[in-house]
């Protein structure tokens, strides 16, 4: 068979069968279209997601805001507080205090052998006077 033959034989193949062949490509594409239009989400569906994601971003600002307030009290109450140079600061008075305690303790007992001398000289030359 030859070439010009073989292509009228097809031609004629498809000639019979064009209704059919018309009828199976226009069914498959509406399986097709179907088959995507499932897989796609439905206005309905974007609609319900678009309200829930909106309620969520709500509760988000509205937390956020909470939070922020809450930052700034924080924050105001931080400012009363010492700093690490503030309490540095103190250490070393605190450190100096003690130093001259325990300064004043040596002057007052001291001050105390000199008293207790004192009135043991009272106490003994009482009767002498």
């Amino acid at each position: 068979m030859s070439n010009a033959s073989r292509a009228e034989t097809v031609m004629d193949w498809v000639r019979e069968w064009w209704g059919v062949i018309a009828f199976g490509i226009a069914g498959a594409l509406t399986v097709l279209g179907w088959a995507i239009r499932k897989g796609l989400a439905s206005k309905e569906d974007l609609e319900k997601v678009e309200k829930a994601l909106l309620s969520k971003l709500t509760t988000t600002n509205s937390e956020m805001a909470t939070l922020g307030s809450r930052t700034l009290l924080i924050e105001n109450e931080l400012k009363h507080l010492p700093s690490s140079d503030d309490i540095s600061e103190l250490r070393a008075e605190i450190s100096g205090l003690s130093g001259k305690m325990s300064g004043v303790a040596q002057e007052q007992s001291a001050q105390r052998a000199t008293l207790s001398r004192i009135e043991d000289h009272l106490l003994a030359n009482r009767g002498r006077a």
